[in-house]
């Protein structure tokens, strides 16, 4: 909507195709996630090799099953 104060008019915009594009690029946009498990050094140091290795297998297997589902590239460092 537009009012115009010296003539009195006031006008209207149809706007939804604008606001539709824009709500489209909102959920396009990318998002960055840094995950950290809390005292996850502490745990792993404290297990014996071979359970520790199948719970990082777990963990990472869980993060890659729920990145595939959801379309999400995911990468570990």
């Amino acid at each position: 909507m537009n009012y115009q104060k010296d003539s009195g008019y006031v006008y209207f915009f149809d706007i939804t195709e604008s606001k539709v594009v824009m709500q489209r690029f909102r959920d396009t946009r990318p998002i960055i996630l840094n995950l950290s498990l809390d005292n996850y050094e502490d745990v792993y140091d404290s297990l014996d090799d071979e359970i520790a290795s199948r719970l990082d297998a777990t963990i990472v297997a869980t993060l890659t099953d729920w990145a595939k589902k959801n379309s999400i590239y995911l990468k570990k460092n």
